[in-house]
């Protein structure tokens, strides 16, 4: 399988907590989870992140919610990282080509 991503757990079991349609889990560690962007699915976990990460979020450590937003930070930082990494990678396969 490729176009994998390497996550945090905390984002992702929040994610699946609320019901809400959540990708498949390929591989797991003590602290991540290995998704793929190509799961038709993490474009929802994606724009959830991408709430949980807006600035105005206010959370500070003390609060139950500060947990969930440091992780859906660092998941949407992931999946970002991962989406330029592939256009990037088939940006240099195309010129590379002839």
């Amino acid at each position: 399988m490729t176009n994998l991503v390497k996550i945090p757990q905390r984002f992702l079991q929040d994610h699946a907590d609320r019901d809400l349609d959540t990708p498949e889990i390929v591989k797991m560690t003590s602290k991540h989870f290995w998704i793929s962007l190509d799961d038709p699915h993490t474009t929802e976990l994606y724009q959830d992140a991408e709430f949980y990460a807006k600035p105005w979020i206010d959370s500070k450590p003390s609060d139950g919610l500060w947990g969930v937003v440091v992780s859906a930070r660092a998941t949407k930082r992931a999946l970002d990282k991962a989406v330029a990494d592939e256009v990037s990678a088939d940006t240099w396969r195309k010129l590379n080509e002839n």
